[in-house]
């Protein structure tokens, strides 16, 4: 079961998010890439997870960090999101 799953979940390999602020911080990038990844999930699986990132290091562009999102059966699948513009991160499977 746990192949099928990560089978699957490489339909959702590229997610990119924009979100607009006044003044962006580090936790406006990991909120918006943990809710892209459980969006994309809800929408191309209609699978229900939730997703942790860790705060990226700083906002400048090309900052990279890591997420997580765990199924209801435990299964963990990783991701790598990066600052790709002022306001827009982009979230991609870790192979």
């Amino acid at each position: 079961m746990q192949q099928l799953f990560l089978r699957i979940v490489t339909g959702i390999v590229v997610c990119t998010a924009l979100f607009t602020a006044c003044s962006v911080d580090k936790t406006d990038f990991r909120k918006s890439a943990e809710k892209t990844i459980v969006e994309q999930f809800d929408k191309q699986l209609k699978q229900k997870v939730t997703a942790t990132c860790a705060d990226p290091g700083s906002t400048k562009i090309g900052t990279t960090f890591e997420c997580t999102a765990t199924g209801a059966d435990g299964v963990q699948v990783k991701f790598s999101a990066a600052i790709t513009k002022e306001n827009e991160v982009t979230v991609t499977l870790q192979p």
